[in-house]
């Protein structure tokens, strides 16, 4: 399967962690993050050669969830589905005469130097965060992903979580700009 550049920077950017680690959370740390289910926002990533951001409409469990990419210079949109352990993706610019929803394996997640698969993130957004990031300071946790050094650090006040991957210069940063969740939530009143 042919995952265009935009895709696989969006998807670098998104879910930069473990492409073979399980979602469960079985092995995980409770943090003051979220928690989120469903928000609209910003994805901004820098890589060592370039610098880009999508706007992102979230909804989201471990269990399943969608995620909706715009970049509105392109007018790209990329849909990212997930249910279990099935990922699915539904790029709008896409040569097929036919656009459909696609199958993305973990090992081509893992072949685009992902770390964080969609689940995992969904986990952190829910205030779990994985057992192998061990908490260096109040909202910030260090750790090893598939053999990726990772950085993740939360920002409460401007809803920011931050994830540099040092093993491949990648950082990104997700600003949660309108919770759209409907819980009543620990963050509602920020």
């Amino acid at each position: 399967m042919r995952i265009s550049l935009f895709v696989g920077l969006s998807l670098i950017a998104l879910l930069s962690g473990c492409a073979n680690i399980p979602h469960t959370l079985s092995s995980t740390q409770t943090s003051s993050i979220g928690p989120y289910e469903s928000f609209e926002g910003r994805l901004m990533v820098i890589q060592p050669n370039k610098r880009w951001q999508v706007q992102i409409q979230w909804q989201g469990t471990p269990d399943q969830g969608r995620v909706r990419l715009t970049h509105a210079a392109s007018g790209r949109i990329v849909y990212l589905t997930w249910a279990g352990d099935h990922m699915s993706m539904l790029d709008n610019q896409t040569s097929d005469p036919l656009p459909r929803y696609k199958s993305i394996s973990k090992s081509e997640l893992a072949q685009q130097g992902l770390v964080i698969r969609p689940q995992q993130l969904a986990s952190i957004l829910q205030g779990k965060i994985p057992a192998s990031l061990k908490q260096q300071q109040t909202n910030q946790w260090k750790g090893s992903l598939n053999h990726s050094l990772i950085q993740l650090e939360w920002n409460p006040q401007l809803k920011k979580l931050s994830l540099k991957d040092s093993s491949h210069g990648n950082i990104a940063i997700l600003l949660i700009e309108h919770d759209t969740s409907k819980h009543t939530s620990k963050h509602a009143t920020d």
